[in-house]
C-alpha cells in the first residue's frame, strides 16, 4: 500500500486548478557546517502522485540527490533531477514528531537520524502565560495575512508578522531558537538590502515615506508640517 493511501490521504484535499498541486509541509532547507545541506518534504496528497516523502540531500560538492517514496517521475525529483548527474532513489522514509516543535526524519542505510534540536530552553507552564504567547503567535500569522493593509502603519508588515511567529513559542527548544534566530538575522540583513533598492528605485518618494513609517516596529509617526506629508498614492508607486 502506498504511503499517502496508508495515511489516510483522502481526508487531505488538494486546491481545485487544472495544473499540477500538492497539499502537505516541507521544512525548506538545513544546512550543516560539513557542508551538506537537507530539506524535506511532505505531501499525503498530489494531483500527479500517491502521497509521498521526499529528502533532498546536498552533498558539499554541489550534487543533489533526491530520495522519496515514490518513484522519481512521481515525486520532486520530476522538478529538478535535471540539475543533478545523481538518480532519484525509491526507499522508505520515516518520520515523527518526538515532541510539538521537534521533526525526526530516517532513511535506513542513510540517513540515520535527522532530527531538530529538542533540548528546552523555556517551557511555560502557566496557562495563562501559554494563551498569551500563543495569541501572539497567531497574531503574528495575521499580520502575514493582512499585510497589504498594514504598510500605513510600517513598511514591512509580512517579516514583522513572521518575526512575531517564530518567536513566540510558549516551548522554546534549541533548534526552535536557532531557527528563529537565523530567520531574524536573514530578514534584517534583507531589508536593509531591500530599503537600498528601494530607495534607488523610487528616490524622494520612498524616502519621504521612510521618514513617515517605521520599518518593523509600529512607533508613534513623527507628526510633520502639511507641505511634507504624503498621500495615499505617494507612498507605494
Amino acid at each position: 500500500m502506498a504511503w499517502g493511501e496508508s495515511t489516510g490521504a483522502a481526508h487531505f484535499a488538494l486546491p481545485f486548478g487544472d495544473d499540477e498541486r500538492v497539499v502537505g509541509f516541507g521544512v525548506m532547507g538545513l544546512p550543516f557546517a560539513s557542508g551538506h545541506y537537507l530539506a524535506y518534504r511532505d505531501f499525503p496528497a498530489t494531483s500527479f502522485s500517491p502521497g509521498y516523502r521526499s529528502v533532498w540531500h546536498r552533498h558539499p560538492d554541489g550534487v543533489w540527490t533526491f530520495y522519496a517514496t515514490t518513484p522519481g517521475p512521481l515525486s520532486c525529483a520530476r522538478y529538478f533531477s535535471s540539475a543533478t548527474p545523481a538518480e532519484p532513489v525509491q526507499c522508505d522514509i520515516e518520520a515523527s514528531w518526538p515532541r510539538a516543535w521537534s521533526l525526526a526524519v530516517s532513511i535506513a542505510g542513510v540517513l540515520g537520524q535527522w532530527r531538530t534540536i529538542p533540548f528546552v530552553i523555556w517551557d511555560l507552564t502557566y496557562p495563562p502565560a501559554r494563551l498569551a504567547v500563543w495569541t501572539l503567535f497567531w497574531l503574528g500569522w495575521a499580520i502575514v495575512l493582512a499585510a497589504t493593509f498594514m504598510i500605513r502603519v510600517v513598511r514591512h508588515p509580512l517579516m514583522l508578522g513572521f518575526l512575531i511567529a517564530f518567536w513566540s513559542a510558549p516551548t522554546m527548544t534549541v533548534g526552535h531558537l536557532l531557527f528563529a534566530s537565523a530567520t531574524t538575522g536573514y530578514i534584517l540583513i534583507a531589508l536593509q538590502l531591500e530599503e537600498r533598492d528601494l530607495l534607488a528605485t523610487l528616490g524622494a518618494r520612498y524616502a519621504a515615506y521612510r521618514q513617515m513609517v517605521p520599518m518593523l516596529m509600529p512607533l508613534p509617526r513623527i507628526r510633520r508640517p502639511a507641505s511634507t506629508r504624503l498621500t495615499a498614492p505617494d507612498r507605494l508607486p
